[in-house]
């Protein structure tokens, strides 16, 4: 079983052009983004939040958008799994892209309730075990790069372990 990795890149691009069409890409995904109202785990917003990072994820890619009003820029890392029928994006968003090796995956963990450098004060501590997130890092040639979160579902099964 061979599984092959892909970024893609929007290019600088402005609000008002192309946000719509994002949205239309990824209206099903499942988004995360914190603002003045908090922290969001939700799906794509319609309109680009205020916030200056906004991660989504649906099962085999993940999306990753900077935001800096009146611009945007996304890098979108997709895993096609030959078995999984795994497809790549169509979408005229993406200018650019470039085969990667696996990402480096990692679980995220949460602060420990006896950490007192942070506290959780909205939510029971039971929220938190909700959500199992992984963090996916690309390992490219280059000097720079993105890190993307997903939920648990959105792995390759043989890499959810």
């Amino acid at each position: 079983m061979r599984t092959s990795w892909k970024l893609h890149g929007s290019g600088h691009r402005r609000l008002d052009d192309g946000w719509a069409e994002l949205h239309r890409m990824t209206e099903d995904w499942t988004a995360a983004w914190s603002d003045n109202n908090g922290f969001h785990l939700e799906t794509m917003p319609e309109r680009a939040p205020v916030s200056t990072q906004l991660w989504a994820w649906t099962p085999g890619k993940w999306l990753r958008v900077r935001l800096d009003p009146p611009h945007w820029w996304a890098a979108l890392l997709c895993c096609g799994a030959e078995q999984d029928g795994g497809d790549e994006p169509t979408h005229d968003s993406w200018s650019t892209d470039e085969e990667v090796t696996q990402p480096r995956i990692d679980r995220v963990l949460h602060w420990d309730g006896n950490d007192k450098r942070i506290q959780q004060l909205r939510s029971p501590n039971e929220r938190l075990l909700e959500h199992e997130i992984f963090r996916l890092v690309p390992l490219r040639s280059r000097p720079t790069t993105a890190t993307f979160i997903g939920g648990r579902d959105s792995l390759p099964r043989s890499l959810r372990e």
